[in-house]
């Protein structure tokens, strides 16, 4: 059982973004004004602009590199999340003792 929350947790880790760095000349990058739910006429959604992270794969001492949309990354982080939640709940609640009749 704490093997899948390890995993689990493991992906929530590495599929959080990175922060931004700063542009070369020393100031901060910024970020498009366009709200993420309407793009520009004529501009792809950012959301379906396609990522690329490189992940570690358990019992192997190699990495895998794993391509997904913006979208993807998203629901497989909140997928993981509700799984931890799920498991930690789970757990937490496994020695409880309830009263009689309850």
């Amino acid at each position: 059982m704490s093997l899948v929350l390890a995993l689990s947790l493991a992906a929530v880790i590495g599929a959080q973004d990175p922060t931004p760095s700063p542009a070369p000349d020393g100031q901060a990058a910024t970020a498009p004004a366009a709200a993420p739910d309407a793009p520009a006429s004529g501009e792809a959604d950012p959301l379906d602009r396609v990522v690329c992270r490189t992940e570690a794969v358990v019992g192997t001492r190699f990495d895998s590199r794993v391509c997904m949309t913006r979208r993807q990354w998203n629901a497989r982080r909140d997928e993981s999340r509700r799984l931890a939640h799920r498991l930690e709940s789970a757990n937490a609640n496994r020695d409880r003792q309830t009263a009689p009749g309850h």
